[in-house]
């Protein structure tokens, strides 16, 4: 079994005002820098040494943005781990919506956004990914970590929809509704087991 202990980044002012963030590569603010830390500090007792009573947490990967790097390192400064960057967890790419506020773009893209709302999985924002290309490359990332960690823990810092797709697919919930099933406040912890033979618990 490896253990994935399924982390979002912290606050930014972009998360606060709820933009569309995606590729943009928006820091954490003061407030995220604090939470950061918090997800280190509560995992710290799993390592070796510290009562944890096991081998510890063996990795730290992360999204190649910003606001998921320095989560990642602020839980591996508490971990004393390196980080690990895989491209294939970065946030969702909003394409033309981009920075900008869900009102303004159910007013400037109507039948889009109505489209995207129905059906996020298969619908694309404008010059966007789809919610199939995400989990597909996401997956391919945890795939990667799952063969360099049999039997072992690793932390993982991610986005909101990378995270929500995840569980979604892992559990075998419906992927059209991964918003309204799955909440994934920022700096949240999951923590998901993987068996040899695929069952997720």
């Amino acid at each position: 079994m490896t253990r994935i202990l399924l982390v979002r980044h912290g606050q930014t002012d972009w998360s606060v005002a709820d933009r569309f963030t995606g590729s943009t590569d928006v820091p954490l603010n003061e407030v995220g820098q604090t939470h950061a830390r918090l997800p280190g500090q509560r995992l710290a007792h799993l390592q070796p040494g510290a009562g944890g009573g096991n081998e510890g947490i063996q990795a730290v990967y992360s999204s190649p943005l910003s606001r998921a790097e320095q989560t990642a390192r602020a839980i591996a400064r508490e971990l004393n781990l390196p980080v690990s960057v895989l491209s294939g967890l970065r946030e969702q790419e909003f394409g033309l919506w981009e920075g900008m506020y869900r009102t303004e773009i159910a007013k400037q893209y109507p039948k889009a956004y109505a489209d995207w709302e129905q059906d996020p999985v298969t619908q694309a924002p404008p010059v966007g990914e789809t919610g199939l290309a995400v989990i597909g490359r996401a997956q391919a990332a945890i795939n990667e970590i799952i063969e360099a960690h049999s039997n072992q823990t690793v932390v993982v810092v991610a986005h909101k929809t990378v995270n929500r797709t995840l569980i979604c697919f892992w559990l075998g919930l419906p992927l059209r509704q991964y918003r309204q099933l799955v909440g994934q406040d920022t700096a949240c912890l999951n923590v998901i087991d993987i068996f040899p033979d695929g069952r997720v618990s």
